[in-house]
């Protein structure tokens, strides 16, 4: 199984690459013993092998956002003024 890695070491350059191993605690032993910090350690391709999309919010077009503003605050300013009554 490949994995991408961030590594540092004691000297304090860090380095990025893939490799190999059979597990991600055997790399990172592995990687451990040879002196050098494990800062990120991924399986490559994203999480074991699968590609994750998170979704997106599209932003609201400044017009409609001016116009709908108003219209909330009314609406607001209603509810307080029928709760109050």
């Amino acid at each position: 199984m490949e994995f991408r890695c961030r590594l540092a070491s004691a000297s304090g350059e860090v380095v990025e690459g893939v490799y190999v191993a059979d597990s991600e605690a055997l790399l990172r032993h592995e990687l451990e013993e040879k002196g050098l910090y494990v800062l990120s350690l991924q399986p490559k391709g994203g999480l074991a092998g699968l590609s994750v999309r998170l979704p997106t919010r599209s932003a609201i077009p400044s017009r409609e956002f001016l116009i709908s503003t108003p219209g909330l605050m009314f609406i607001q300013r209603s509810t307080f003024s029928i709760s109050k009554a």
